[in-house]
Formats: structure tokens, sequence, C-alpha cells
């Protein structure tokens, strides 16, 4: 989520390209504090989330004018059960008080679809999820008024996960190469910040 890219989307929806209005913003939030979503997204340290739902709300102002867009932006946020970050610091995201601050980051039911993803835990400490609980999620922020998705992980097979470049390498060498790609990504966005100044 970079804002002033949602932002300026928001304005060119409307044009040919983008087929006048008929697609949907998909949003990676996967975490209700800064502090959980620095750790999961290192570019939150450039782009914090009331930023991101800033812009999302000029984003909203812009479709509203187009009567054929598809209002809803999918916000996906991943289901952490005993998540170990690379710091040692561990988060859950699978319960009431977790789907309250989501909810309460947009206090918009027409506009927001909270999308619930399942963890692949092919290289990092996370206890599975039950597709119970999912549910359960799930229909907690549809009594809020919400009408929330499930999205299965896919890979388990192959130590694969999106977003991975690739699987089934062992341990260490995986460790290492996430470590390397989120300053790769750090400096990109920095770049990005720069440009867009």
């Amino acid at each position: 989520g970079i804002p002033e890219s949602i932002i300026k989307l928001g304005k060119d929806i409307s044009n040919e390209r983008f087929g006048n209005g008929k697609i949907r913003l998909h949003l990676s939030l996967h975490a209700h504090t800064d502090e959980m979503r620095n750790e999961i997204v290192p570019a939150n340290k450039i782009y914090p989330i009331k930023d991101i739902i800033k812009s999302t709300k000029k984003y909203i102002e812009e479709i509203e004018k187009i009567p054929s867009s598809d209002k809803k932006i999918s916000v996906n946020y991943m289901m952490f059960n005993n998540f170990e970050t690379d710091n040692g610091k561990k988060y859950t995201t699978i319960n009431k008080e977790s789907m309250d601050a989501l909810a309460g980051l947009f206090n918009d039911t027409k506009h927001f679809r909270p999308i619930l993803c399942e963890f692949n835990e092919s290289w990092t400490k996370n206890e599975p999820v039950s597709y119970k609980k999912a549910l359960e999620l799930k229909k907690y922020l549809k009594e809020k008024g919400y009408d929330a998705k499930i999205f299965g992980s896919f890979g388990h097979n192959i130590n694969l996960a999106c977003g991975q470049l690739s699987g089934d390498l062992n341990q260490k060498n995986l460790c290492k190469a996430t470590k390397e790609q989120k300053k790769i990504i750090l400096e990109i966005n920095k770049m990005i910040a720069k440009e867009l100044k």
C-alpha cells in the first residue's frame, strides 16, 4: 500500500486503460498496528497504516464518481497464531480483539471487505489456524456488517508462499534470503518516496 499510488489509481480508474472502473483494489494490510506491520511489511516504516487508510478514503471519493465501479476495497489480513518474527516477537491475530481493531481502522462496511488469509508456515514459526477458527472470525466480522471472506494458502507441498522468490530451500538459506529481500524492499520504497516528492 503506497498511499500516493492508491490516490493516483483512484483518479486514473475511470479511464479506459483501467477498464472504466471495473477493477478492484486489494490492500495487503496483514496487521492492525504499526508495531506488528513494521515487523512483517518493512515498507510500513515509510508508509504507516494511518497514511494508507487516509489514501483509501481519497480513493473512495474518486470511485464514488463512477457509477459502474466496484466500490469495495479488499483488505488482506493475515491470520497469525503465535507468529514469531526475526526479532523474536510473537503475534496472534485470531481473536475477537484483533477483528475489532481491524474493523475499527476503517469503520466502513460499504467500502471495505476483510479477507482473512491463511498463513503458509513454510519457513517461519506460526501455529496452524483451523478452518473452524477462520469461519468463526469470518462470522464475527459478518455480524459487524462486513462482507468478510477467507483466502486459503497454496504451495505447502513445495514450501512456497506468496511473495517468496523460491521454495524448497533449507531453513538457513531461506532466512538469509528473506532478510536480504527486506533490505531491498526498503531501498526500493525509499527510491519511490523520493520520486514522488
